[in-house]
């Protein structure tokens, strides 16, 4: 019989517009891989029923909605009790996962003897330092000791890149941490049309992807200036904030960018301010991409990518040549076969959560 892997969440996951959802949608799905079936708690003011078609059981609360920029302890996580409750009741469940340490009031109703683990995402209490100096409001403003009160709540600590996993094992010296990453489906070369001069950027409409994004187009011409028919493509909501010109395509969400992949010649992340793993890196190294990043773009990634601290320079450098961006492709499809498969990203918490309790 299948054991039960429990998630609980008020975001809305399906469809993945930012790399948050991203995220839980392949650990869903790394989750069942590994013989796990997944229920997913969420709230009704959310998108969560369009995700149904993910999880193998979807328990709907009520609760009010979040927003995420208000005082952190005002967000009520025992909205969520009844639910959790619900699947432990129907299911026989090895582990309940909460998304981000705000939901850590929720593990309190959880059975002796099942896993309780927290899903970080961030490093949050670095975030405000890291905002307030550009007068972007950050989404989550808490002290170090309290993320620490918060996470201590959790048998498992899951960090999403290993330097964060440093900071969390110092605040919570007695919980097992354990880096998980963003495993990617498929990792193999996605060649292109070496007759195109088609640059990628996908993003969402987060402040700093905006801030990044914007950067770049308002130097895209710079670019056409050494490389004439250079074209920016732009996808995801980030598109919504920008403005096309010549040069610059914005084409919105897209649910599968596969087709996307295989156009582009290079793939770039302008995002200039944040803590984490930048989910677009990882998907565009696993499609065997030349990406030309920034340092936050790299952040959690220790190789396999052009790190610049002049975006339009290098880009223009990988496009007129050929073979420094074709060396650039095959180090990413190396660092994702290596870093990126499901069995070097789960591998480690697939035991925890198979071992039991301790």
């Amino acid at each position: 019989m299948h054991k039960w892997i429990v998630i609980v969440t008020e975001r809305n996951v399906w469809p993945a517009k930012h790399g948050c959802d991203a995220r839980i949608v392949q650990l869903i799905r790394g989750y069942q891989k590994c013989g796990f079936r997944v229920c997913l708690v969420g709230t009704q003011h959310s998108t969560i029923g369009l995700a149904e078609h993910l999880v193998d059981d979807l328990l709907i609360t009520g609760g009010p909605s979040w927003d995420w920029y208000q005082d952190i302890d005002k967000f009520d996580a025992g909205w969520f009790f009844g639910g959790i409750l619900e699947a432990m009741k129907k299911h026989d469940v090895a582990a309940v996962q909460v998304e981000y340490c705000w939901m850590s009031e929720a593990l309190e109703v959880v059975t002796e003897g099942i896993i309780k683990i927290i899903d970080t995402h961030d490093l949050m209490h670095k975030r405000a330092g890291i905002y307030d100096p550009y007068g972007i409001l950050p989404y989550c403003r808490i002290t170090r000791e309290r993320e620490a009160e918060l996470l201590n709540r959790a048998d498992v600590i899951l960090a999403i890149q290993d330097i964060e996993a440093e900071e969390f094992k110092s605040m919570c010296p007695d919980k097992e941490v354990v880096t998980v990453g963003h495993w990617a489906e498929g990792i193999k070369a996605c060649d292109c049309d070496e007759n195109s001069n088609i640059v990628m950027l996908v993003g969402s409409d987060n402040p700093s992807n905006v801030m990044g994004g914007q950067v770049i187009v308002s130097q895209w011409d710079k670019v056409r200036e050494k490389v004439p028919d250079a074209e920016l493509r732009i996808y995801g909501t980030l598109s919504d904030k920008v403005n096309e010109k010549d040069g610059i395509v914005t084409y919105g969400f897209v649910q599968n960018l596969e087709r996307a992949y295989s156009t582009a010649k290079l793939v770039i992340n302008p995002t200039v301010l944040g803590t984490g793993l930048k989910i677009k890196t990882v998907e565009a190294m696993a499609h065997g991409k030349a990406v030309v990043t920034t340092k936050c773009g790299a952040d959690g990634i220790s190789g396999g990518v052009m790190v610049s601290d002049d975006l339009i320079r290098d880009i223009v450098y990988l496009l007129t040549e050929s073979s420094s961006r074709k060396e650039f492709e095959r180090r990413a499809l190396s660092y994702a076969m290596n870093n990126f498969s499901i069995n070097s990203v789960l591998g480690r918490v697939v035991e925890t959560i198979k071992r039991g309790k301790k």
